[in-house]
């Protein structure tokens, strides 16, 4: 690969802005990409015919992604493109606006028959989505490493080491169809990428069920449609072309770098009872319990401490996931903790020796479509005066109303619990 040629001016230094807009096509042009030689032909014909306004240096890529959350019958695509821009600051590189038929250009380059005919329909909603800083100051210090990536929405404008940013973009269904509204923000998932499967991460796809994975939706909010984009952020942080080009080695390099723990996981979060759901529901019944709990990297280090050194002991923990750990009361072991809001044979004995009552909306109420979270109502004699509690299955509301009742309606979790299933 070239090295690109920095031009510096007084006062701007070179950003790569990133505009996406969705479009529609009735070819197959999943994963169709204006690559670095391609982009450099472009800016150079483009340079030379003056169709480039002040402030723009040159196209750096482009790529049309198809949605894979979509009906059959329909062909979505979402169309990037990132130019290479000239400003005073991050803020001024994100309100760069290209004209459009610059834009419409690039997308023709990309994706057009033989005879010229475009095969994309754009609908014209470009939008910022990316601010990479690139380069040098002009005065000579240091700018900002380019592969530490600056998005929109982060207040303090830079990120404080290399991490790995899943662009979220919220989506609602109007007439059955999925539109993006405002809300995109860019989410560290860091942590889940690295602990994934080395073949996970090769097979990790922009705007399809693996890469929407990534993100907890709980946590952010959003009960409605939404697709991620991730896959070139995942890139910069292993500084390769392409995810196929991540090796073993990188990986565990990456986790023991990254995933090194300080010694006791102390970050926790606060959640409303009512909204507990999945492992930190299951965490917070083991605690109403009063059971000893422990994160696997923390249990690991309190063994390994005093037997092996520092790095052995990181670069262990670079191989193991970080699941929540139940203190055996008689063992003394570590084992996971139970599923208590979806199996009953962990949550009967509960139900049963706190005399809980549970009852399903629709018998209450038949008239009335009870709310998905709400589904079903749990409360016990034996707990009084705590209120019912309710959830989408017998379980989940039951556990509720016995964790509410030992521990109050708000509890402390680890913030690296997340309430999927």
């Amino acid at each position: 690969m070239s090295q690109s040629i920095v031009v510096s001016r007084r006062g701007v230094v070179p950003f790569n802005v990133t505009f996406e807009a969705t479009g529609f096509t009735d070819a197959d042009l999943c994963n169709c990409e204006f690559a670095e030689e391609e982009a450099r032909g472009f800016s150079e014909v483009a340079m030379t015919e003056g169709q480039f306004p002040a402030g723009i240096l040159s196209v750096v890529r482009g790529w049309i992604s198809e949605d894979d959350a979509q009906k059959p019958t329909d062909r979505k695509v979402f169309v990037c493109v990132t130019l290479r821009v000239y400003a005073a600051s991050v803020d001024n590189a994100s309100r760069t606006v290209p004209p459009a038929v610059l834009l419409t250009r690039i997308v023709d380059a990309m994706a057009s028959t033989e005879t010229g005919e475009s095969l994309v329909s754009l609908e014209g909603n470009w939008k910022v989505t990316e601010v990479v800083p690139f380069g040098e100051l002009a005065d000579g210090q240091a700018g900002e490493d380019p592969a530490e990536t600056v998005r929109q929405g982060r207040p303090d404008g830079e990120l404080p080491e290399k991490r790995i940013l899943a662009v979220f973009l919220p989506q609602a269904w109007v007439n059955d169809y999925a539109t993006y509204i405002d809300g995109q923000q860019a989410v560290d998932v860091t942590q889940v990428v690295l602990e994934m499967d080395l073949q996970k991460i090769h097979a990790l796809r922009d705007y399809s069920d693996s890469t929407d994975a990534l993100i907890d939706t709980v946590a952010l909010g959003h009960n409605g449609p939404f697709t991620v984009r991730a896959k070139d952020s995942i890139c910069d942080f292993f500084e390769v072309k392409d995810l196929s080009d991540i090796t073993e080695s990188m990986l565990l390099a990456a986790r023991k770098a990254t995933l090194k723990l300080p010694g006791i996981e102390t970050v926790t979060v606060s959640v409303k009872v009512q909204e507990l759901s999945g492992s930190r529901l299951d965490w917070a019944v083991a605690k109403a319990l009063g059971c000893g709990l422990v994160s696997a990297h923390d249990h690991f280090r309190r063994i390994a401490a005093g037997a092996w050194s520092e790095e052995k002991i990181v670069e262990h923990l670079g191989k193991m996931s970080n699941e929540q750990l139940i203190i055996d009361p008689m063992t003394h072991n570590a084992v996971p903790i139970p599923a208590f809001s979806t199996f009953w044979q962990s949550a009967g004995p509960i139900i049963d020796r706190e005399d809980m009552w549970l009852s399903s909306a629709r018998y209450m109420a038949p008239s009335v479509t009870p709310d998905a979270d709400r589904a079903w109502m749990a409360k016990s004699l034996a707990l009084a005066p705590i209120a019912p509690m309710y959830g989408p299955t017998p379980l989940v509301a039951a556990m509720r109303c016995y964790v509410a009742s030992k521990c109050g309606e708000v509890v402390e979790v680890p913030a690296s619990l997340s309430g999927r299933k």
